[in-house]
């Protein structure tokens, strides 16, 4: 069925687009239960649907829903990122005034994501696991240039 939801979405056809993944979403709460991976990844496909259409309030609500499970993963969880990035995007695109924590926590029932973090960040944090890397690699050579005392 999702499938089917990808090329209504494709094609434009964004309000038989979200009847799928509505039905879906049905289908998933009924099975999964309201907590699961599988709701969120639906909640984000809906609200890239509503995002294209241009309703980024709407956008941002279904993408709030799926990062308050997705954040269990942590937050450098590749599908964490995507959902704060997709959600940084749509509030970007609303123009709303107010920061963005300010305005989730008023509107979107006290989800309060670290959303102002920059792009940038994630190719920090790839840089530091680098350099990371390179101390593990740098303290194993010393270890095995020196003899194990006991």
């Amino acid at each position: 069925m999702s499938d089917i939801a990808e090329l209504y979405k494709d094609s434009t056809r964004y309000d038989d687009s979200l009847k799928v993944y509505n039905k879906i979403l049905q289908i998933r709460k009924k099975v999964l239960g309201d907590e699961h991976r599988d709701i969120a990844t639906t909640y984000n496909n809906i609200a890239f649907v509503c995002n294209s259409q241009g309703d980024y309030p709407k956008a941002i609500e279904w993408y709030a829903k799926s990062y308050k499970i997705l954040r269990r993963l942590g937050e450098m969880h590749p599908n964490t990122n995507t959902v704060r990035e997709n959600m940084k995007s749509a509030y970007q695109n609303a123009r709303i005034d107010a920061p963005l924590e300010q305005w989730l926590k008023k509107n979107l029932d006290g989800c309060s994501p670290s959303l102002l973090v920059p792009q940038a960040s994630i190719g920090y944090n790839r840089t530091a696991f680098t350099q990371g890397l390179a101390n593990i690699k740098a303290m194993q050579q010393i270890s095995i240039l020196r003899p194990h005392v006991a």
